[in-house]
């Protein structure tokens, strides 16, 4: 080992020797370091060679320390002779797996993601309360006016206004007494008059005595007492109109005498 470290650095010596004497030199050095065609160099001056020198040495250390790193591993501790590197060996086992390091801290959020489609419609709740009646609003604007509307057909004339009449008055009638006497009045006008019938001096017979519908007055299970004025007045807005007729009513004992 110490042979080749030799030998190495005789070698990186010449080739620093050379170095120093610049390019205007020619001689040459031999492995025992002698120079061969020596020439006449520049002179330099004290500041040069004590630099060359000083870089020169500490370049030599270098070298020399670099050598042993190198060697030292090529050293076969059997002989101590260089080895050179064998095949690569195959490969080894895996080894165990190491402990877990620490949780790293959070990493940032990411983006936001579209988003999902909507559920389903749930079911329908409850009726509310019905709430307060809300005040009324301002009135709109008028619209504006719609299509005329068709003409209709004319229509009937119509009646004139009447004033009130009789078509037919009153008669005076006598009957006997238990019979059933009637007093015809018809009344006419438009519009269409009301028919009433009256007494002088009293009223009409109670429960016994009825107006039909053409105005005509029925008095039924005639008596003494029903013997009298009848009136008959038909009244409409327009005004009114009467006629009166004389009732007789003949008692039992005067047509009895009369029969004989």
């Amino acid at each position: 080992m110490e042979t080749e470290i030799l030998r190495k650095v005789q070698q990186n010596d010449l080739g620093w020797r050379n170095k120093d004497k610049g390019p205007g030199s020619t001689s040459r050095t031999t492995q025992d370091g002698r120079e061969t065609n020596p020439k006449r160099q520049k002179r330099s001056s004290p500041g040069n060679s004590q630099q060359n020198s000083n870089i020169t040495s500490s370049d030599v250390q270098m070298l020399v320390k670099q050598e042993l790193r190198m060697l030292q591993k090529q050293v076969c501790a059997k002989d101590y002779t260089l080895c050179r590197p064998g095949p690569k060996g195959s490969q080894g086992r895996r080894g165990r797996q190491g402990t877990r390091g620490k949780r790293g801290s959070p990493g940032k959020p990411g983006p936001y993601g579209p988003p999902g489609k909507h559920g389903p419609v749930g079911a329908k709740g409850a009726k509310g309360i019905k709430g307060d009646i809300g005040k009324t609003g301002d009135l709109g604007p008028k619209g504006p006016s719609g299509p005329q509307g068709v003409k209709g057909t004319k229509g009937e004339q119509g009646q004139s206004l009447l004033l009130p009449s009789l078509l037919e008055r009153p008669v005076g009638k006598t009957v006997n007494e238990t019979q059933t006497a009637m007093l015809k009045c018809a009344a006419d006008g438009n519009p269409e008059p009301s028919v009433t019938w009256y007494k002088m001096n009293s009223s009409l017979p109670a429960g016994r005595h009825v107006v039909e519908s053409s105005g005509s007055l029925i008095v039924k299970d005639v008596k003494a007492e029903d013997d009298g004025v009848y009136t008959c007045k038909a009244q409409s807005l327009l005004g009114q109109v009467n006629a009166s007729a004389k009732l007789t009513v003949q008692c039992k004992l005067y047509w009895l005498l009369n029969s004989q």
